[in-house]
């Protein structure tokens, strides 16, 4: 009696034991998963302004080395024009791009100084908006900032001489899918200008939509006549569309860029993608990335396709589950946008050595309220 008593001592000691340990793994892996369930999200051309980044490179010397590295690669002092330069110079594509991705990366890296945290282990998907895409790859360990430099240059040099547009449209009485239906129509109308020859369009008048930001808002992209006269057949046929002009020089997501596309692809064929620490969710399928050995390709496409935003913000909230956002780099649009789809998300820019700190403490806070779970 006393032996079978003994064994099933010994059995529930082991039981208790056994089921500790599993609360404390299961306690462990929770502070984990709380600390990295987060998209890192980065913001395209358009997110400029004179001063973005400043206050990091002043404050932090990681941040400070990436606008250094910045300038070496582009054998000019980017960063001059950043801080202190001219806005319209900045907004040139050739210089915009490299400046977005610098800023990002700079925000990265004094996230990741302050937090004591590499991103990857901060958050468990990436994606970024159009040039954002870029500023991903960097992020995710996967491309050099270095090798991203010529993709402004490349689509600058492509509408050299033609009249371009960008811009966002806002409205409420239709879907996406009535929206493209309508721009075909145009381009239909367009291309029988064209061929009846009665000097209303060019031959290389285009417009399409370059990108799908919510359920509400997209993108035009094209010749200025075209953008133009979609935006007065969209105001007829729907009505309360709003439009607003980009301050961009390249009509971005579009087929003028498909001569970009052509001199970007062996070059993207020839740059060393490693593969990705953090998962990217593409801006041309809206899915994730299922190799790094797939990026030149995507990269490609995406030069010239339609950026399919709204898809992408879907799947990680609906797939992956995902409520919390993190937005390095300049200006809060792309936190706008994701509040505006999810208004219960939790969302948090950090552009700014304040956001950054903000950010840090959250992450102190959160690792020392699973520490003291594990410890029970």
């Amino acid at each position: 009696m006393n032996s079978s008593l003994s064994s099933c001592s010994r059995s529930l000691t082991r039981a208790l034991n056994t089921n500790a340990a599993q609360s404390q793994l299961s306690s462990k892996k929770l502070g984990q998963l709380n600390r990295t369930a987060r998209a890192l999200v980065f913001p395209g051309q358009g997110s400029q302004f004179i001063g973005m980044g400043k206050t990091l490179a002043d404050n932090f010397q990681v941040s400070k080395l990436v606008f250094e590295e910045a300038d070496n690669a582009l054998n000019f002092k980017l960063s001059e024009l950043i801080f202190n330069g001219n806005y319209n110079d900045l907004s040139n594509t050739e210089n915009a791009q490299p400046a977005i991705v610098a800023v990002g990366i700079a925000a990265v890296r004094a996230i990741e100084y302050q937090t004591g945290y590499k991103i990857k282990d901060l958050c468990s998907y990436v994606l970024g908006h159009s040039i954002g895409e870029y500023t991903a790859l960097v992020s995710s360990g996967s491309l050099s900032l270095e090798d991203g430099k010529l993709r402004g240059e490349e689509m600058k040099k492509s509408v050299d001489g033609i009249d371009v547009s960008m811009v966002a449209i806002v409205q409420r009485s239709s879907t996406i899918k009535d929206i493209a239906i309508s721009i075909k129509n145009i381009n239909d109308k367009i291309a029988q200008s064209v061929s009846n020859n009665d000097g209303i369009f060019k031959k290389n008048d285009i417009v399409q939509i370059a990108t799908v930001n919510t359920d509400s808002q997209f993108t035009l992209s094209g010749t200025r006549s075209a953008v133009e006269y979609a935006i007065e057949f969209l105001n007829e046929k729907f009505n309360a569309v709003r439009a607003v002009s980009l301050p961009v020089s390249v009509p971005f997501h579009c087929d003028l860029m498909i001569p970009a596309a052509d001199k970007l692809k062996p070059i993207f064929n020839n740059i060393n993608f490693k593969p990705l620490e953090i998962p990217l969710v593409s801006n041309f399928t809206g899915l994730p990335v299922e190799s790094h050995l797939d990026i030149p390709q995507l990269l490609v496409h995406q030069t010239y396709s339609q950026v399919k935003w709204y898809d992408s913000l879907k799947w990680l909230s609906s797939n992956c589950g995902i409520q919390r956002w993190l937005c390095p780099g300049p200006s809060p649009v792309i936190s706008n946008i994701i509040r505006k789809s999810f208004p219960d998300a939790i969302v948090r820019q950090a552009e700014t050595t304040q956001n950054i700190l903000d950010f840090a403490n959250v992450i102190k806070l959160q690792d020392n309220k699973h520490a003291k779970l594990s410890a029970l």
